[in-house]
């Protein structure tokens, strides 16, 4: 089966406002990051946290 290949532009104004709302603690991040990992069926997740 071949996979159709998908272009996209982004505006990283537009990339830096939309972080700004949606992430406005450290924990939400941690949390949208293993979110994300398991919406797109990962295997593995791995975060490194500097303390």
């Amino acid at each position: 089966m071949e996979q159709e290949k998908l272009h996209f532009k982004t505006n990283v104004q537009l990339k830096s406002i939309i972080g700004k709302d949606l992430i406005n603690d450290d924990n939400i991040a941690i949390l949208e990051l293993v979110k994300n990992a398991y919406d797109a069926n990962s295997k593995r997740l791995q975060l490194f946290l500097k303390i």
